[in-house]
């Protein structure tokens, strides 16, 4: 995430949207979590997705041993 700042508008992040008022940064901190979560939840999902692959292949390679020292 990049840095909080307080600029003439009121409060943003380098690459977001600024927050004006008495409540901008409160608003801005928020912002700034919620992106945050999104991130996390996005690696979270890419490592699900990839731990059922490594799963399915492990599986499937007890099954070819099974089938080959079975001979």
């Amino acid at each position: 995430m990049s840095r909080l700042k307080e600029t003439s508008e009121g409060w943003q992040w380098d690459a977001g949207p600024v927050f004006p008022g008495p409540a901008g940064r409160k608003w801005a901190v928020e912002y700034g979590q919620t992106v945050q979560r999104l991130e996390d939840y996005e690696e979270l999902a890419q490592l699900l997705k990839d731990q059922e692959k490594t799963r399915r292949t492990i599986e499937k390679l007890k099954e070819f041993a099974k089938d080959h020292t079975d001979r």
